[in-house]
């Protein structure tokens, strides 16, 4: 049975270098498979393609700095999409399954430990067309637990890759800086305006109680000299606003 293994990175790449041997001592029925036994001069992409569809079980090797790798989503959902019975077994070192997020957080991982990888082989096991006896199996991993053990314990303590943070260019923090300063002046200008228009009015009103006082005033001592003596302030107001509007419409006719 055809076992692809996905990698990506340092660490994960001499876990699926070990593993594609390691498995096939364990269980001899398997045939794993990864992208390093591609011949010189054979298409790649080609290459991979026809290993994902002959392959029912696929292992990811994943590692932190890999979690989030395009080419293991591809491959996980080419194996995946293959068939229901298909197997696609995440395969985690230095982290917890809590630390998978989606999609590769819906398959269901192993850790990279004693029990993890009884599950993965357990799993192996069952979907080849004839299966061994648990007890052989069980047998076969005692026998060659201490390898595996060994084999992970350097490949945790390999150099782990430096966490690049990308460093935006001056260019893009200058036009944010513009855009900022455009939209700060824009506001100002737009308070600037508020308040001169608020002022205006202000004023407008200020000019309309004045003139009123004053018409109030001077109702309050020429009110019997004009005859209009019954009249109250705001009626005597009103005739002299159609007093002062019929004026200007006399005035603009001569």
């Amino acid at each position: 049975m055809d076992v692809f293994i996905s990698w990506s990175g340092t660490r994960s790449f001499a876990m699926a270098e070990f593993l594609r041997s390691w498995i096939q001592v364990v269980l001899q029925a398997t045939k794993p498979w990864f992208s390093d036994e591609i011949q010189r001069g054979a298409t790649w992409g080609t290459e991979i393609s026809k290993s994902l569809e002959r392959s029912p079980v696929g292992i990811l090797c994943i590692t932190p700095e890999n979690k989030e790798q395009p080419w293991l989503l591809y491959e996980a959902g080419a194996l995946a999409k293959g068939s229901d019975k298909n197997r696609v077994i995440p395969l985690l070192l230095d982290m917890d399954k809590a630390d998978l997020a989606p999609p590769l957080g819906h398959f269901n991982a192993a850790l990279c430990n004693d029990v993890g990888i009884k599950e993965v082989i357990t799993t192996l096991n069952a979907c080849l067309v004839e299966p061994l006896p648990l007890s052989v199996v069980e047998a076969s991993l005692a026998a060659h637990m201490p390898t595996f053990r060994h084999e992970m314990d350097k490949i945790k303590e390999m150099a782990k890759p430096a966490r690049t943070t990308k460093v935006r260019p001056d260019s893009d923090k200058i036009d944010q800086l513009l855009a900022m300063m455009q939209s700060i002046m824009g506001r100002v200008d737009s308070i600037e305006k508020s308040q001169i228009v608020a002022a205006s009015d202000f004023m407008k009103r200020l000019e309309k109680e004045s003139m009123r006082n004053r018409l109030i005033g001077l109702t309050k001592t020429n009110r019997s000299d004009h005859g209009i003596a019954g009249m109250t302030s705001e009626e005597y107001i009103f005739q002299m606003q159609n007093f002062l509007k019929d004026k200007k419409e006399s005035d603009s006719k001569g």
